[in-house]
């Protein structure tokens, strides 16, 4: 598409090596439209981050609390430490965001993705509930029961009986890691892909 962003970089032929599309050094020169996405999809991935690691930090102090042959389990004990401290460093980023999230119109946000045919209800309704309470307690969130129930809650509509939180074998089987990889929107591809092209123009 003419008017996609991955379009615009391209043909201004500037290649970068970011995590990001807001980290990009021609941002200020994208359009109105993509700034626009850009703020919403930056706010996004930052404060749905807590409900991922939640996510892993529940399932890991449940297999903490397992015993094989009796005798604990000191590598899911560390693996819990490690979530936690996530969680904390999460909750620092919210509290150090430079655009603002507690300022972000989410109603705006829904509705850009509704506008491009995307069907949202179900995840609209946990994203808002956990960006709720994201926005007012972030990191206490890791120990508050309703923020736990809803995350719990999400997993068994997701996956029914085969919830890590309801089957043993699944939370025996579990990476210890799901979807922990930071939203990016595929930009580690599209940076792949704008640079064998101009690097393809410019041979």
């Amino acid at each position: 598409m003419p008017d996609s962003l991955p379009a615009r970089v391209v043909g201004r032929g500037v290649t970068t090596d970011v995590d990001t599309p807001w980290e990009h050094l021609l941002r200020a020169d994208f359009s109105p439209v993509h700034q626009e996405q850009l703020i919403h999809g930056k706010a996004f991935a930052l404060s749905i981050r807590g409900a991922v690691i939640l996510h892993n930090f529940m399932p890991a102090e449940q297999k903490a609390t397992l015993k094989q042959g009796g005798v604990a389990q000191p590598e899911t004990e560390l693996l819990v430490d490690r979530y936690r401290d996530e969680f904390t460093g999460w909750g620092a980023e919210m509290e150090e965001a430079t655009e603002e999230p507690a300022a972000w119109n989410r109603n705006r946000f829904w509705q850009i993705l509704l506008d491009t045919g995307a069907r949202v209800t179900r995840t609209a309704a946990f994203a808002d509930s956990w960006l709720d309470m994201a926005l007012a307690r972030n990191a206490a969130l890791i120990d508050d029961a309703s923020a736990r129930r809803l995350v719990r809650d999400r997993e068994i509509h997701l996956k029914g009986k085969l919830s890590r939180f309801t089957n043993e074998r699944s939370l025996e089987i579990w990476s210890e890691a799901a979807g922990m990889r930071r939203i990016d929107y595929r930009w580690s591809t599209v940076q792949m892909l704008a640079r064998d092209i101009v690097d393809g123009m410019g041979a």
